[in-house]
């Protein structure tokens, strides 16, 4: 109110931001100077570290285009003087030192803020972390092959000396030398180690020889007793100082946790949980803590983020990503190691329990800088409020807020990267892992109790992704600034609820990974737990396949389902009834096992997508034969739609579109090997749709390229008529309706409202159809044109054997239709050979099959014949074949039984890095305000005309995506 009336100016001079946003001299224009502005002074840099209430106040004022016309020297000289102050708060021993500590009346308090003398050093460290934040991303450019540049080496990575005493310890050599960093003021600032007093600037110079011989002895005297002494480079320094920020009492940790002989740092973990049992619960963490924590996360996050994302990706398996490597490599105290990572695997994992946060027991907050702001805050007594106007957000919104970044963190510090090696890399000598401590320590949890939380922390983060308020949310691009903007914005219900679902995975998948004893309890002791992980993770495909944007979480869900079906242990659960939540089941629901969940969802990805899963095809196909030697009465829809998959997938026409498709056919046919071997009773269904498919085995047994060709042509050809024909008949329905519409104008009021009921009522129903009634008439694995493989019949790609015979004996076009001399041209240029159709045909495991339907067939064709596969609604199997294939044997009569083949994921360079991509690319989404300027190499950003913000989703998504398209799963 008094700002409105023009009053704060005329009582208080004018608003300091105001000031700094617009003054060429004293302001943030300032750092565009070509002169250097030297570190002395401290009236100019001290502004950046009590000037701003939030970091939308930093972004604000201190604006892109200000810093893109800044001069490298002062970009320099303000980054090494904010880590300077920072590393002097953490040095004291009482830190932080509020204002008016320990008691004061509200007139004392008030005095104060009018003098200046009210900026504590919580808020002075919290600015120096946000000025870091919002500069540190226009110092780390990469050098053109990719390195470091010259401006981030000089800055944070140069070797650094300072002198000390010689009696100091070199603890506290180390300790001091913090806020001294550069090697060429290193003899200026010895001075504050060693000397007491400095010369007077006035003093006459004298040139006697007995002057000279003084100074001569003090010099001697001086390199008598100080030395040089190393220190880390600022890099490794900072990201100490922020570990050691994270556990601050009263700022970052509640003040009960310091210590009764006083000390700035006090490493406990943040919550409950690992390594910190209920029992020994802290006190409730209040709101200013948690955004505390917050904004160090945050930084820590982008530093960890940057390096990679200026990283091309053909060089991210080589280049090290040197913040992320200083901060896991083994130099860390394992103490802090230990209590960072249980800090943030704890609130993370704690997401779904109460929250412990207290806004009621808040400690108070310094007023603003500004006199108005704190006049307002102490004439109303409200000194938490900061900036006097300025609106918070709740404890959830913030906590929810905390626990991405948490994750976020997880991710990035968990996920694989290798590290380069100067020997080149062979089968022999594969690439070494770089040296993790945090990877360590989660290989080395033991305690079921931990196991416990950290498998429930997930699948409740999964969990509520799957609600169906959770899947409506926009995904829109939010910054992770929301928790400290001080705007006013529902920040839980704007967060990208599928960044959380996308790191929650990776982190649960890296410490499956890294901890055979975590892999051992989830699938061999807690069937319940695994099979919920099975249930999402496929839930997952599902609901994004369609989307896009989105198709890197149905891609890492993929390769987790790969590696988890590999798993012998889950033997029994395959053959359980699968349990969902209501939600769940009412778009996902198939009647029956579990194994009959993963069959016919891994059919509905493949034949509803359109070719957009064909990188996935081998994942998801290898899922189905890693857990088909358990199957056990696979019900007859999912046998159906499993011999449908087979018949779609050996197709000639897409077996001859792409040079690695007729592996798809060896990975269904080691399955149907798997059930006969090892379950051939306990599943006749599977058994009886392999029989009335006989045909196509026959055909794969003696397929040559002449043969293929000449199918695919055939097939192409009658598509093109079928098309055709329905385009004509579908022209003639819409002359006919438009007649009809206009002699029906006089229709009752009465019979529209009956029409248009039953038309809402046909919408419910197709709204809420289930997997069972997609019908395989309206399915194709692509498009007809030539991009994508060929390989369906739109309208019947299946027929019942008696028809299939009818078919292959009839020729519908004439050969003059076709150039039989032109090459087959399949997807991107491959032309099919002889030699290359003789490589795979000879090694495709048809023998036992072919065995099993030569000996059972003739059991079944004396029997009434049944609706062909491709029926919508496939009929429950004659109970008289049922019955005869379930007391079948073929002992004696069969191979030997090969051991089944187990293969999980494997990565590889290329998927490492299409992880990574992953990773920092939510990084970058959710810093998106602070990131938007950095050159982005290891994935593209594509523009878009709609909101920026979800072009940057669209845009970095799809991108990452493009960067795996180029490999497939090693199996």
């Amino acid at each position: 109110m008094l700002g409105k009336l023009g009053l704060t100016s005329k009582l208080f001079g004018q608003d300091p931001k105001l000031t700094f946003s617009t003054s060429p001299r004293r302001g943030v224009a300032l750092l565009a100077s070509s002169s250097r502005i030297p570190k002395t002074d401290s009236a100019y840099w001290t502004q950046y570290f009590t000037l701003f209430d939030s970091l939308s106040d930093l972004i604000t004022l201190v604006d892109a285009n200000s810093l893109n016309k800044a001069t490298e020297e002062n970009l320099k000289t303000l980054v090494e003087v904010t880590c300077d102050r920072l590393f002097e708060l953490l040095g004291q021993d009482r830190f932080p030192k509020r204002p008016n500590q320990g008691g004061g009346s509200l007139l004392e308090g008030f005095t104060a803020a009018l003098s200046g003398d009210d900026d504590d050093d919580a808020r002075q460290a919290i600015n120096c972390v946000r000025v870091l934040t919002r500069v540190v991303p226009y110092l780390t450019r990469p050098g053109p092959d990719g390195t470091l540049s010259d401006l981030e080496s000089d800055v944070f990575w140069k070797p650094t000396r300072v002198r000390v005493r010689k009696n100091s310890s070199p603890s506290a050599t180390t300790s001091s030398a913090s806020t001294k960093v550069n090697e060429d003021e290193a003899d200026g600032e010895a001075g504050h180690f060693v000397l007491e007093d400095e010369d007077d600037d006035d003093e006459e110079v004298d040139t006697s020889a007995r002057s000279t011989a003084n100074c001569a002895s003090r010099a001697t005297d001086l390199a008598d007793q100080s030395e040089w002494h190393q220190v880390p480079p600022l890099a490794e320094r900072l990201l100490a100082a922020l570990v050691d920020l994270a556990f601050v009492p009263g700022l970052t940790v509640p003040e009960e946790c310091r210590a009764a002989e006083g000390g700035s740092i006090a490493y406990v973990i943040w919550e409950a949980g690992i390594a910190n049992p209920s029992s020994s619960s802290l006190p409730p963490s209040p709101l200013p803590i948690l955004s505390a924590r917050l904004e160090v996360l945050r930084l820590l996050n982008i530093l960890f983020s940057v390096p990679s994302l200026v990283t091309p990706p053909h060089l991210f398996p080589v280049i090290p990503n040197r913040w992320r490597q200083a901060f896991v490599s083994s130099s860390i105290n394992r103490k802090v190691v230990l209590c960072f990572l249980c800090s943030i695997l704890n609130t993370a994992l704690n997401a779904g329990l109460p929250s412990s946060t207290d806004e009621t027991d808040a400690p108070p907050q310094s007023p603003s800088k500004g006199k108005a702001s704190a006049l307002l805050g102490a004439a109303s007594g409200a000194a938490g409020i900061i900036g006097g106007a300025v609106m918070r957000l709740g404890a959830e919104d913030v906590r929810g807020l905390l626990v991405s970044a948490c994750l976020q963190s997880l991710s990035i510090l968990l996920a694989q990267h290798h590290i380069p090696s100067s020997d080149p890399v062979t089968e022999q000598s594969p690439r070494q892992s770089e040296v993790n401590s945090f990877a360590y320590y989660v290989s080395k949890l033991h305690r079921t109790s931990d196991f416990d939380l950290v498998v429930r922390g997930v699948l409740h983060v999964l969990d509520q992704a799957t609600n169906e308020s959770a899947l409506a949310i926009p995904r829109t691009v939010v910054g992770a600034l929301s928790g400290a903007t001080g705007r006013n914005t529902t920040t839980r219900k704007t967060t990208s609820v599928n960044a959380d679902v996308t790191n929650a995975l990776i982190v649960l998948w890296r410490m499956l990974d890294l901890n055979p004893k975590l892999w051992k309890w989830v699938f061999r002791e807690k069937e319940e737990l695994s099979s919920q992980l099975i249930v999402l993770l496929v839930a997952f495909c599902l609901e994004y396949k369609d989307d896009e944007t989105q198709l890197g979480v149905v891609r890492l869900s993929a390769f987790m389902l790969q590696s988890i079906s590999a798993e012998p242990g889950l033997s029994a659960r395959w053959n359980a009834p699968v349990e969902m939540k209501l939600s769940l089941r009412s778009k996902y629901g198939v009647p029956g096992t579990l194994a009959d969940f993963l069959v016919v969802s891994i059919y509905t990805l493949v034949f509803t997508t359109k070719g957009k899963l064909a990188p996935l095809y081998p994942t998801l196909v290898l899922s189905i034969t890693n857990a088909s030697p358990h199957f056990k009465q696979l019900s007859t829809f999912a046998s159906t739609r499993l011999t449908q998959l087979f018949l779609a997938f050996s197709a000639p026409n897409f077996l001859l579109m792409e040079e690695g498709n007729p592996r798809l056919v060896y990975y269904l046919l080691e399955a149907f090997n798997n059930v006969i071997h090892h379950q051939l009773s306990d599943n006749p269904e599977l058994i009886y749709a392999i029989l009335r498919s006989h045909q196509r085995f026959d055909e794969l047994s003696k397929f040559t390229l002449e043969m293929g060709v000449a199918e695919a042509r055939r097939l192409k050809a009658e598509r093109k008529l079928k098309k055709a024909a329905v385009m004509a008949h579908t022209e003639g329905e819409m002359v006919e309706v438009g007649t009809r519409r206009r002699s029906s104008s006089t229709s009752g009021a009465t019979e529209e409202g009956d029409e248009l009921s039953e038309k809402q009522r046909g919408k419910r129903r197709q709204r809420g159809a289930s997997l069972e009634t997609i019908s395989v008439a309206d399915l194709s694995l692509g498009p007809t044109d030539s991009s994508v493989p060929e390989g369906t019949n739109e309208t019947d790609p299946l027929e019942s054997t008696r028809a299939s015979e009818d078919q292959s004996r009839r020729t519908s076009l004439d050969a003059g239709d076709f150039d039989e001399d032109a090459p087959f041209v399949g997807k991107n240029g491959f032309v099919p050979g002889e030699a290359w159709v003789a490589s795979w045909r000879e090694g495709l495991p048809l023998d036992s099959i072919l065995i099993a339907i030569s000996e059972l067939r003739p059991l079944i064709l004396d029997l009434p014949a049944r609706p062909p596969p491709s029926s919508t609604q496939p009929v429950s199997s004659s109970s008289t074949a049922i019955g005869l294939l379930s007391s079948a044997s073929l002992a004696g009569l069969l191979p030997p039984a090969p051991s089944p083949k187990s293969r999980a994921f494997i990565f590889n360079p290329q998927s490492t890095t299409w992880l990574a991509s992953i990773c920092y690319g939510n990084q970058y989404l959710a810093a998106y305000e602070l990131l938007r300027d950095v050159p982005v190499a290891l994935f593209a950003v594509a523009p878009s005309a709609r909101s920026r913000s979800t072009t940057m989703v669209e845009g970095v998504r799809g991108a990452v995506e493009r960067v795996g398209r180029g490999w497939r799963a090693v199996v």
